[in-house]
């Protein structure tokens, strides 16, 4: 059997940020079709248990219940594996397993995986293409932890960096024989600047100082002599061309309530002008890449996206309308939510 291509599933992997270093484990939320307003319902499914050591999976089990916190209340992140599949010349769609690789005459080193993350939330407000931060794993086969480290050259040093997480090669088994990687996403931490940002000119004159700054010393990393993303004002609503606020409204996509400003805050009671504490935050999101040297031929290649964000402590509680039904339209087109809203239209009888 001969492989033509691979694919990497899911394609599009949403880590949950936690400082707990144990994951939730596996579940699903079912809908109840005859009340479908109604919580879902959470069910336990088969759990992989990595071994920290090794990297490689120990043992699989059903759990008997589901905690979003450890026993010392820290929230347990949601790191989720990206399986890689391969594309057989008889045109099915197969795991990647070792004895794949051995019917080639390969073994799990002739895969590797580079990593490619960001967060790009103070460059988009900023313009400043400087004020991403970054992180890259080039090329690698080993099964230990790679880290994320973010950098941007507004940063006070080469080695400050934010903490995205890590990824992990799973090593495959005999038990376990198929080729994975894991997100491990961040903790939900804050960074901030290395000096507090200006006092907003909408600030009450009779306060002596705003609130305290409370970013810790070794996580205020971004210079504020470097970038402007402390400081920085938008003023959201007002027209570009208004003189009056020339240089103060960039990007405005989203409301400025989104960022941390300084005072007075909320900033949609003080005329939408706010002024940014310079706040940057570890989650991000980019692109995974798997690569399958053969011994002869081209490599194979393949790619994933991955992302992170807020831990989701109360799952079954999801809006009517999530993300997986905005990509089945986009998949599918806006017939299967027609019947929908036929069938949940009350009846007149």
């Amino acid at each position: 059997m001969k492989i033509r291509e691979l694919r990497i599933l899911p394609p599009l992997a949403i880590g949950r940020l936690g400082s707990s270093p144990d994951p939730v484990v596996n579940y699903t939320i079912d809908d109840n079709p005859d009340q479908p307003l109604e919580f879902r319902e959470i069910k336990p499914r088969e759990t992989l248990l990595v071994d920290a050591y090794t990297g490689e999976i120990a043992d699989s089990f059903i759990p008997k219940e589901i905690t979003f916190k450890d026993e010392a209340q820290r929230i347990r992140p949601v790191a989720p594996f990206l399986e890689v599949f391969a594309v057989t010349d008889r045109g099915e769609l197969v795991p990647l397993t070792l004895d794949l690789l051995h019917g080639m005459e390969l073994g799990p080193e002739a895969v590797s995986w580079k990593v490619r993350v960001a967060n790009r939330k103070a460059a988009r407000r900023t313009g400043d293409p400087r004020d991403a931060v970054s992180a890259e794993v080039n090329w690698f086969s080993h099964h230990h932890a790679s880290r994320l480290e973010g950098h941007s050259p507004h940063f006070i040093s080469k080695t400050a960096c934010i903490a995205f997480g890590h990824v992990r090669y799973i090593r495959p088994n005999a038990n376990f024989p198929q080729i994975r990687l894991r997100f491990m996403p961040a903790q939900g931490l804050i960074y901030g600047p290395n000096h507090a940002p200006p006092r907003s000119p909408e600030s009450d004159p009779l306060m002596a100082v705003d609130p305290p700054y409370e970013v810790p010393p070794e996580r205020c990393i971004y210079d504020t002599k470097k970038g402007k993303w402390s400081g920085f004002m938008v003023a959201s609503g007002i027209d570009n061309a208004d003189p009056d606020y020339k240089g103060k409204f960039m990007n405005e996509t989203m409301p400025p309530s989104l960022f941390a400003s300084v005072p007075p805050a909320p900033p949609w009671l003080h005329d939408n002008i706010a002024v940014s504490r310079g706040y940057l935050d570890d989650a991000c999101d980019g692109i995974v890449e798997v690569r399958l040297t053969p011994k002869t031929g081209q490599p194979l290649l393949a790619s994933a996206r991955i992302t992170s964000g807020p831990p989701a402590v109360v799952p079954d509680s999801l809006f009517l309308r999530t993300l997986a039904d905005d990509l089945d339209q986009v998949i599918h087109g806006p017939a299967p939510w027609t019947s929908f809203a036929a069938r949940s239209r009350p009846s007149a009888s």
